[in-house]
Order: C-alpha cells, then structure tokens, then sequence
C-alpha cells in the first residue's frame, strides 16, 4: 500500500511539474514578462487556493472521506491542465493557478494521511521519508520526461499529454475504497491505556 501510494506521488508530482516548468514560458508568449506578475500566476494564487483548502481540510475530510477528496484533486489537476493546453488568453491561466493550489491542497495531505495509516507504527519514519523521496523523485524526472517532449511539439502538446495522464489516475481513483479507520497502536493483549483506571496510567 506504502508503495502503490509513493507511486502516485511519482506520477503526480511528475505530471503536475508540467505546468510549474511550463506556465513562465506560456506567460511569456502570451506577452507577460514581468517577473513579479509571473510570480504571481506560479505561486501566489496557487498558494493561496492550497491555504484555503488547508483551513477546511478537516471538515471536508469528515464530510466527504479521503477517496472523494482524491478524486476532486485529480479532477481540479486535470481542468487545469486542459485549460493550459487551450488557453489563449492571460485570463484564463489565472483559474488554471488556483485549480492547481486546489488539487495540491486537498492531495498532499490527503497522500500524506494514508501513507501514514499504510505502514506499522515502527515503520512510520521509513514510510515517511519513501514518500518525501517520491515526491522530489517525480519533480526531478518531470523535466527530463517533459522537456524533450514539449520542445519537440508544443506546451499545449505537453499539457494534453499530462492531463491524459491525470485522467488515467483519476480513472483509477474511482476504483479506490475509502481506506479504513486505523486502529489504536496499542500494545496486543494490555488493552487501550486511555482506558486504564486512575493511577495505573503507563
């Protein structure tokens, strides 16, 4: 489960860093050259669009589960990757930022959640640091995957490319359960400490 779940961290870190790469250069050719505007389009409301979901994430997590919250992070990924690809206008790639904060909002901690819950207790660093390299392990190979591609043909050719990509996982986040509640690490046979009596607390 670890391994299937680093693997989408590959896949969509990989896929995603299509537009982070891209968007300065597609600003550029649509005749915005100013560093801090461009900024702007890159981080500033993609960052922004991550906080909002950030400051309702629990409640989105109680009301819908991780397995809906997954789909709609891939969903958002993959309109804004298909509005890149078409978009001829400056304005449009305003809603490509923040569908792009939004998706990174809900999945990152989304993915984060559940590779915890994956792994034992005593192999929760491990899983943590597989997940950390996943994660810089997609970003690395996006370029070297990507750029070949996109200077062979075009942005928007790349684009279509990983949002066909985005829309193959999130096919295949519609076969995906909602995981199940973890249980209590609690040592086998000594019972749940939060119910021990007083003074006999460990």
């Amino acid at each position: 489960m670890v391994l299937g779940l680093c693997g989408l961290w590959v896949a969509s870190t990989g896929l995603m860093m299509v537009l982070a790469v891209s968007l300065p250069r597609r600003l550029d050719q649509l005749g915005i050259h100013d560093t801090l505007v461009v900024a702007l389009y890159g981080i500033v409301l993609s960052s922004g669009a991550a906080s909002l979901i950030g400051l309702t994430y629990a409640k989105l997590t109680a009301r819908f589960g991780y397995a809906v919250l997954m789909r709609c992070a891939i969903g958002a990924w993959t309109a804004g990757l298909l509005l890149f690809a078409v978009a001829g206008h400056w304005g449009p790639l305003l809603l490509v930022s923040v569908l792009t904060g939004v998706g990174s909002g809900i999945m990152m901690p989304t993915l984060t959640v559940l590779v915890d819950r994956a792994a034992p207790a005593e192999q929760r660093g491990t899983a943590t640091s597989l997940q950390a390299t996943a994660l810089f392990g997609g970003q690395f190979g996006s370029p070297l995957v990507f750029g070949p591609l996109i200077d062979a043909t075009s942005i928007a050719t790349g684009a279509l490319v990983a949002a066909a990509g985005t829309a193959g996982i999130l096919v295949a986040l519609f076969r995906l359960q909602e995981p199940t509640p973890p249980s209590d690490d609690v040592v086998a046979g000594e019972g749940d400490p939060r119910e021990a009596p007083v003074g006999e607390q460990p």
